[in-house]
């Protein structure tokens, strides 16, 4: 028996013997038939020993791996923030007193101011008479220039002014209305003209009761003795100084928020006192419910002279009543 070469790796093998010698072939231990019956060429046997040796085999390609793409996914969209208006501060010829926690009553009262404010400017013209058959107003009282309704539920008066001669009366309260918000523009308490800033913008044209065209405007009701003595009396200065004293409680009923009230309200008088600037026609009231020292009715600077000296002494004579009931010396 001859020699063989195997058909799958090239190795020889004996013919007659079980065949393919080498464990790591595939025909091992096969001959015969499976050896493809013949001997193969040499170059065939050459090419099969190189591509199938286990030596030169080429290595089996790795495992394709499925990669999940992902769907392509939509941005939200997103509503920018809601822009936020911060307050600014306006500057004008007068900056109402700002009060930083209104009270329920002080909000109701400014509230009630732009009621009847509309009320007036919905006449467009028409006579204050009207109101006050409606019972919206009722007659108050009346001074050398205006005549003072007051209105129905709310703490404000309509105060009505006819022209006077040559426009006197007008250029009066034109006046009155100026200086008093100037006054509270340097922080004098003064009755509150609801919503405006200027003279201008308080007046509103209408018909008086009587007829005649007028300007009316509207002020905070203040609940206190408005006539206990005219201030020509040089009683003026004790009279209130009593009246002060009344209100606060004296030394049997003393009531410390309207005594902390009135002096602060007599200190703000004092520093704007100090400043050398005199206030015409220099008058008070002073509010039951609260103690609170109002200047009322301030007159034409132009009209009237300064007699700074004298109402300083009269503010020093309300600040003794102060400094005498002050808690920690009673």
């Amino acid at each position: 028996m001859g020699w063989k070469n195997c058909t799958a790796c090239g190795r020889n093998y004996k013919e007659g013997r079980q065949g393919c010698t080498n464990s790591a072939c595939r025909l091992f231990h096969q001959g015969g038939a499976a050896q493809g019956g013949g001997g193969a060429s040499a170059k065939t046997t050459e090419n099969a020993s190189v591509v199938d040796s286990p030596a030169v085999r080429r290595p089996a390609p790795p495992p394709i791996t499925k990669v999940e793409i992902p769907e392509p996914v939509n941005p939200l969209r997103v509503s920018p923030p809601p822009i936020v208006v911060t307050p600014v501060a306006v500057s004008s010829t007068h900056v109402l007193p700002v009060i930083q926690s209104p009270s329920e009553d002080t909000q109701a009262r400014e509230g009630g101011s732009i009621d009847i404010r509309q009320q007036l400017l919905d006449l467009q013209g028409g006579s204050v008479a009207s109101l006050v058959l409606d019972g919206k107003l009722s007659e108050l009282g009346k001074g050398v220039n205006k005549q003072v309704y007051r209105v129905k539920d709310a703490p404000w008066v309509v105060a009505v002014t006819t022209q006077g001669a040559q426009g006197s009366k007008w250029r009066a309260v034109e006046a009155e209305i100026t200086q008093l918000l100037a006054l509270a523009a340097s922080g004098v308490r003064v009755p509150s003209l609801g919503p405006v800033a200027s003279a201008n913008n308080a007046l509103i044209d209408v018909i008086a009761a009587d007829g005649q065209p007028a300007k009316a405007f509207i002020e905070q009701l203040i609940v206190g003795k408005h006539n206990l003595c005219r201030q020509e009396s040089h009683e003026y200065a004790d009279k209130f100084a009593g009246e002060i004293e009344r209100v606060i409680g004296g030394r049997h009923s003393f009531d410390l928020a309207r005594w902390r009230n009135a002096k602060d309200d007599l200190d703000r008088l004092q520093a704007y006192f100090a400043k050398g600037t005199d206030i015409p026609d220099f008058q008070i009231v002073v509010e039951e419910s609260t103690g609170h020292i109002y200047t009322i009715d301030p007159g034409d600077p132009n009209a009237t002279g300064s007699v700074l000296s004298k109402h300083v002494q009269w503010l020093n004579t309300w600040q003794k009543v102060i400094t005498a009931l002050e808690p920690r010396k009673r």
